[in-house]
């Protein structure tokens, strides 16, 4: 992890706040929306208490009518469960059958009886299906002190003050007495309304309440923006603008109109800001400059050491192509080939440093750290191969000639940063590095290869790309010699031939440099079969070929010493 530069400052942490747009509309809503909850709570609770009133009274209403129905002579008639197939059974059955078909919400309808011992049994009940229905003199298995206090004092229809369960639910049930001819208490009528029923219509009295508090939110809401909105918008838009001039995006597309003259006179200050530096612009690279403020970074003289790798990229045949076009073809051919490349590069997060001639030059891991920046930089290096091969496939059927491009990439420790003057910087790398870059794009002519990556470069992607050994070169200015290898494929992306004929590649390759030329021919000679444009396999079938044939002297090497760049 690099450390900022003494020039860097580094904004401080503050808290999270709301906009204006945001914070007032949300401040009336809050509002609306507390006093909506309390009211909907305080007369949710009133008319929770009026409708179980209401509940209670039409359970009696029903209960009592059940109860008017029933013959109490005849009731005295059913003494057992023999009984229920006598006409008096069938016909008090039907009386309560009537009194539920009547009432949609009644659940239960039925009587019981009480003997000497206070004990509760079922006797004529309206259910038809075996499952729900009971018989005569089957014991009553939940009772509920309402039950009982109906017994004891019959003189009153009572209803159940609070819903009692059992095995078939929750249930608010009512009691009335059916006495006989005499006066004396044949039974008690009984029906049970299910908590549910009850249950749908509080909470229907709960949606209309809920729906109108979501109205008047919504209008409260709506006229809370519309009113934050004619407050805001001036000073939002400002903001907005600002914030593009933090982007470098200076275009002139909002337009701020407000009343008050403060806002009139802080747009005119912007508007002369940006002028100044659309002006700024035109000198130095733009994207360079947005990512050093995105980053906090001065732009002030000094630079810091940090791991890179460096991408150079230069036109094969590029004077040719130069002389034998007009100037504004060969600016258009110029823009088509460095959009290509630099878009490419942009989209990875590398930095384009400069262009020089037909030449690009661009590097990752700074001004942001990036920890995969060798990875980064050969996936650009293996797109751009591909984009300008699709876009070169397309000139030719226009009838342009192709651009083709070679690229050198090297991975170290180089300065970076900001040098030149006080009065003009140039945000680039300085090292060793840098210039082998430049030698391996070079060397690429040499060796017949599109791209060439150094050694350390290699060492750092590890398994993430398949390469192939090119050879041990010294290029020019350089004592030591260094292994170049050839990017081919993300290991991601290649398929497992591909990854075993690159393999037996670099396998032969270390052959020939351990003097084993009969060994290696072989995969040179199937690797130019299967390839037969590659430059490189076609000069080590030949190299190979000579060493057969004559082998070379003692003290020989298979390093090559370059004599130019």
């Amino acid at each position: 992890m690099r450390s900022p530069p003494a020039s860097k400052s580094l904004p401080s942490a503050s808290p999270r706040r709301l906009t204006l747009r945001i914070g007032l509309p949300t401040a009336f809503v809050s509002m609306v929306l507390v006093t909506a909850v309390v009211l909907c709570g305080l007369l949710m609770s009133r008319m929770h208490e009026i409708m179980r009133a209401d509940i209670r009274e039409r359970i009696r209403d029903v209960v009592s009518m059940a109860a008017y129905m029933m013959d109490g002579d005849l009731h005295r008639q059913i003494k057992g469960r023999q009984d229920e197939d006598t006409p008096a059974f069938k016909d008090l059955k039907h009386r309560v059958q009537m009194v539920k078909q009547r009432v949609p919400d009644l659940r239960f309808a039925y009587t019981i009886k009480r003997n000497e011992r206070n004990e509760l049994f079922y006797w004529i009940d309206a259910e038809t299906d075996p499952g729900e229905g009971s018989h005569v003199g089957d014991p009553v298995t939940t009772t509920t002190p309402t039950m009982f206090k109906a017994f004891e004092d019959p003189s009153r229809i009572w209803v159940d003050e609070a819903f009692y369960t059992d095995e078939w639910g929750q249930w608010l049930s009512g009691y009335a007495p059916v006495f006989a001819s005499d006066g004396t208490l044949e039974c008690m009528q009984v029906v049970d309304i299910s908590a549910v029923k009850i249950a749908d219509s509080e909470r229907a009295a709960l949606l209309v309440l809920a729906s109108s508090a979501t109205v008047i939110t919504l209008i409260v809401a709506i006229l809370g923006v519309l009113l934050s909105t004619r407050i805001v918008r001036p000073l939002s838009l400002l903001e907005h603008s600002m914030s593009q001039v933090r982007e470098l995006n200076l275009d002139d597309g909002v337009q701020v109109n407000s009343r008050f003259r403060e806002i009139v006179q802080m747009r005119e200050t912007l508007q002369a800001m940006k002028s100044g530096l659309r002006s700024f612009a035109k000198y130095v690279p733009t994207a360079l400059v947005r990512e050093l403020i995105r980053n906090g970074e001065e732009a002030t003289l000094g630079g810091r050491r940090a791991e890179l790798t460096i991408f150079f990229s230069d036109i094969e045949g590029f004077t040719t192509l130069a002389e034998a076009s007009s100037a504004e073809a060969l600016a258009a051919d110029l823009a088509e080939y460095f959009a290509l490349i630099t878009g490419t590069i942009l989209e990875s997060g590398g930095t384009v440093d400069k262009y020089i001639g037909d030449a690009v030059m661009a590097f990752w891991g700074a001004p942001s750290p990036v920890e995969d920046h060798p990875v980064r930089a050969v996936s650009v290096a293996l797109q751009v191969r591909d984009r300008l091969a699709a876009m070169n496939a397309r000139r030719v059927r226009e009838g342009r000639a192709p651009l083709n491009t070679r690229i050198g990439l090297a991975t170290g420790e180089v300065v970076v940063g900001n040098f030149g003057y006080e009065a003009r910087l140039n945000y680039t790398v300085m090292g060793d590095v840098a210039n082998l870059a430049s030698r391996l794009e070079g060397l690429n002519k040499y060796v017949g290869t599109t791209i060439l990556m150094s050694q350390g470069t290699a060492n750092r992607v590890g398994d993430a790309v398949l390469s192939r050994r090119a050879g041990t070169i010294a290029v020019k200015g350089k004592n030591e010699a260094i292994d170049v290898l050839e990017p081919l494929a993300l290991a991601s992306e290649a398929t497992p031939e591909q990854a075993a004929e690159i393999a037996a590649w670099n396998v032969a390759v270390e052959a020939f440099g351990g003097r084993e030329f009969t060994g290696a021919l072989p995969v040179f000679e199937a690797w130019s079969a299967r390839h037969p444009d590659d430059k490189l396999a076609g000069r080590m079938v030949e190299i190979c070929a000579e060493y057969i044939a004559e082998p070379p002297g003692e003290g020989w090497s298979a390093t090559v010493v370059m004599q130019s760049k």
